[in-house]
C-alpha cells in the first residue's frame, strides 16, 4: 500500500501482524523515531523477531508480516488461514463468540504481577 496505494484485503493480514507484533514486543515492527525513515524500513527492510518470542509467534508474524501479498498468511485461505495457525491452537474460535470459557486470570488482591 506504502507503494502503490493500492488497499487490498491482505493490507489487513500485514494490519493483523503489525498489531501482533507491537502487542508481543511494545513497538511496531521496522519501528524508527523518524515516520520517513520508518516507512522506508517497513518498504525494504525485515522485522526482527526478539529471541524471546516464541517460534510459533515468530512464524505467524513472518507469514503476517510477508512484504509480497501474494505470499502473506491469508492470501489463499483467509481468515480461516490465519485462525488455522498453530499460534492460536488454544482458542476455542466457536465459544468465543458465545463468551464461553474462563477468560483471563483474574488477579488475587495483594499479589505482585511484576518481575522483581
Amino acid at each position: 500500500m506504502l507503494q502503490t496505494g493500492v488497499h487490498s484485503r491482505m493490507v489487513d493480514f500485514y494490519q493483523l501482524g503489525a498489531l501482533l507484533y507491537e502487542l508481543l514486543t511494545g513497538l511496531p515492527p521496522n519501528y524508527a523515531g523518524d515516520k520517513k525513515q520508518m516507512f522506508h524500513n517497513i518498504a525494504n527492510e525485515e522485522p526482527e523477531y526478539p529471541s524471546y518470542m516464541s517460534c510459533q509467534a515468530s512464524h505467524l508474524l513472518m507469514g503476517l508480516l510477508n512484504k509480497d501479498p501474494e505470499k502473506r498468511l491469508g492470501f489463499e485461505g483467509g481468515l480461516e488461514e490465519a485462525k488455522a495457525h498453530p499460534f492460536f491452537a488454544p482458542i476455542n474460535w466457536e465459544a468465543l463468540p458465545k463468551k464461553l470459557g474462563s477468560g483471563p486470570p483474574k488477579p488475587q488482591p495483594g499479589g505482585s504481577y511484576f518481575d522483581t
